[in-house]
């Protein structure tokens, strides 16, 4: 899973990720102390074969000026063509990460760029998953269906 650091749907996506665990899925999930070594470990584990499950809250993608954050994560999964399954949390969709002078550590909107290449309408990424409304059970069930579905 990525998410932006101190998203309120962290608690949520926890709870998701205890029930595909149960569901037998192996589930990586960054944790608020994980440094950038363990951030790099998951992201090469998911290279081997896996998908980025993107927690898309309104302002996902935002970079935060460190070198480990949901921006660099879904960077990383679209240079090294990592699929990317975005999960619509909130009602604002694709996510708007601010920039410019809305974010200094952002100035030329990198964040908004990367939305557009790995999740935008034109993008490769599977087609989000709707979240709002919906219990963690309903949303882990979901994520556990389509990734049990055969690959074409």
């Amino acid at each position: 899973f990525s998410y932006k650091k101190g998203s309120e749907e962290i608690p949520k996506i926890a709870e998701v990720c205890q029930h595909l665990t149960a569901m037998g899925h192996d589930v990586l999930m960054l944790q608020p102390d994980d440094d950038g070594k363990v951030a790099q470990e998951y992201l090469e584990k998911i290279r081997e074969g896996g998908v980025l499950l993107s927690v898309c809250s309104s302002d996902y993608a935002e970079s935060d000026g460190t070198d480990y954050n949901s921006y660099f994560e879904l960077k990383f999964a679209y240079d090294n063509e990592i699929p990317v399954w975005p999960l619509r949390m909130q009602n604002i969709y694709p996510p708007i990460p601010a920039w410019g002078s809305k974010n200094s550590k952002d100035p030329s909107g990198d964040g908004p760029a990367m939305i557009a290449l790995a999740i935008g309408s034109r993008s490769k990424s599977l087609q989000y998953l709707d979240c709002r409304g919906k219990t963690a059970l309903e949303i882990a069930e979901a994520i556990s269906k389509d990734l049990e579905k055969p690959k074409p």
